[in-house]
């Protein structure tokens, strides 16, 4: 749920060609958020000693993903004004 407010919120802020700069801080985000959900899984990752190796090499993908998200947004955007 959270994930997917956090793509809408990017898609939009694309859709009004604000700065790209954004897309940085949503990744970094959607990879936090895509470590503790489902519940339990940090602990679990924790547990095994991997938490921060999967939290960092999430986030190339995350960033590549929200830039994806965020030109579709622009691209919309420059559509229909």
């Amino acid at each position: 749920m959270l994930g997917t407010v956090s793509l809408v919120a990017l898609f939009v802020l694309g859709l009004l060609s604000m700065s790209p700069w954004l897309i940085i801080p949503f990744a970094v985000v959607n990879a936090f958020i895509g470590v503790h959900f489902p519940a339990g899984k940090a602990d679990m990752l924790r547990e095994r000693g991997t938490y921060w190796q999967v939290l960092l090499s999430s986030l190339p993908l995350q960033a590549v993903f929200a830039g994806v998200v965020f030109g579709i947004g622009y691209v919309v955007g420059l559509l229909f004004n």
